[in-house]
């Protein structure tokens, strides 16, 4: 019997931010565009929230901030068509890096090469 790896195509996302007022970015440590490595839209979203999401308070209203990168409202997901990144290795934010962000005033978005196109 002859064994076959499953091949997982893995494509580069870019989480780009459309709306910088809503009150649920006290949810997310990071306020800028992503890179990611992931199989789809889903997996990519998923990578940013559990890579920035941060517990806040409830507004006076009474609403729960809600982490902003799964809500297409706020973030749109598209493929990444730049040349910065390799669609080689395991999945993962490629842009922000953790240095990146400690240098960075959180109140600038942070734009990624190739992010025009």
């Amino acid at each position: 019997m002859i064994a076959f790896d499953k091949v997982t195509i893995v494509r580069l996302w870019i989480l780009k931010i459309v709306d910088t007022e809503s009150p649920d970015w006290a949810a997310s440590t990071y306020k800028g565009n992503v890179v990611i490595r992931a199989t789809d839209e889903r997996g990519a979203r998923r990578e940013a929230t559990h890579r920035f999401h941060i517990a806040s308070e409830k507004t006076s209203g009474g609403h729960v901030k809600a982490n902003p990168w799964s809500q297409e409202a706020l973030v749109v997901c598209e493929q990444y068509t730049g040349n910065e990144y390799s669609t080689t290795g395991n999945s993962g934010i490629l842009f922000p890096q953790h240095e990146d962000i400690l240098w960075r005033s959180y109140a600038q978005p942070i734009i990624p090469p190739d992010a025009a196109r």
